[in-house]
């Protein structure tokens, strides 16, 4: 069990705890998420490819050590950007050789410092549950991306209805901010982890306005 990590199924969103968990994990990041089965970064990747095959720069929020980018590269996506909070987490991403640039970086603390319209798409896979206000997330997502651009991100199946994000998302598209493409049923998140085996992933594609 000590092994599964479980602070993973408590919701941590401080940006000073968080951060020094990845970083004592990051050097074992990637064995342990292929040993639970993890499948979110490939889900992400094939989304993007399925809604936005010919997306020119991309960025990864949350990019931890690199399972997103490198998903997204074998996916044909080859101008990547990388942001994390963790700082071992974004040397790890480095050695993977995927991103054109990589940046520290709090997403709790928006505006982040991208400009308007700076990509054509962004992908958050697995980082939403550490990003307690939605509509402020999904609102900066939106600015980052180009009118017309895609926006994906998953959440946490237990988190979904405890932060009413139907709802937020609903109303940020009444906002005129996006469209809402898909909202999956939930997905595999942890399959093979004893304290997360339990939790799914819901699956968010939008489209920005």
């Amino acid at each position: 069990m000590a092994d599964d990590r479980p602070w993973l199924r408590d919701v941590k969103t401080e940006p000073t705890e968080v951060g020094p968990l990845y970083d004592g994990w990051a050097s074992e990041y990637d064995r342990d998420l292929s040993r639970w089965g993890y499948e979110v970064p490939q889900i992400v990747a094939r989304a993007l490819a399925a809604n936005h095959a010919d997306a020119a720069t991309v960025l990864d929020v949350g990019c931890g050590t690199g399972l997103v980018g490198r998903a997204l590269q074998t996916a044909g996506f080859v101008s990547v950007t990388g942001v994390d909070l963790s700082v071992e987490s974004l040397n790890s991403a480095k050695k993977a050789g995927v991103y054109d640039a990589l940046h520290e970086a709090d997403f709790q603390a928006l505006p982040s410092k991208f400009a308007d319209n700076a990509f054509a798409a962004l992908v958050c896979g697995g980082v939403m549950s550490y990003l307690p206000d939605t509509a402020a997330t999904v609102a900066e997502f939106c600015r980052l991306v180009s009118p017309g651009g895609t926006v994906i991100f998953t959440q946490r199946q237990d988190l979904w209805s405890e932060r009413s994000c139907g709802a937020v998302l609903v109303g940020l598209a009444e906002a005129g901010c996006c469209e809402i493409l898909e909202v999956t049923e939930p997905l595999e998140y942890l399959p093979g982890n004893a304290v997360m085996a339990d939790i799914g992933v819901i699956l968010v594609t939008l489209r920005s306005l």
